[in-house]
């Protein structure tokens, strides 16, 4: 039987040391101290910075908030 392993990724913004679930296969030399962090076609943010990543990853809509008000599947 395989065990599935947790898929983290390179540069994270939001897991700490204490995080006991991921101590295993966190690498936490690449942690970053940014609050938003963006690596090629990644990007990435802590929760409390949602206006910050929707701006980014929106960077062309007036209002980047409504976006992710309004459900995109009825």
């Amino acid at each position: 039987m395989m065990t599935r392993q947790p898929v983290i990724p390179r540069n994270t913004a939001s897991l700490e040391p204490t995080d006991l679930e991921y101590r295993d296969v966190m690498n936490w030399e690449n942690k970053r101290s940014e609050l938003l962090v963006i690596d090629k076609t990644v990007i990435t943010a802590t929760g409390s910075n949602y206006l910050q990543f929707a701006e980014e990853v929106l960077p062309t809509e007036e209002n980047p908030l409504q976006y992710f008000r309004e459900p995109s599947l009825s």
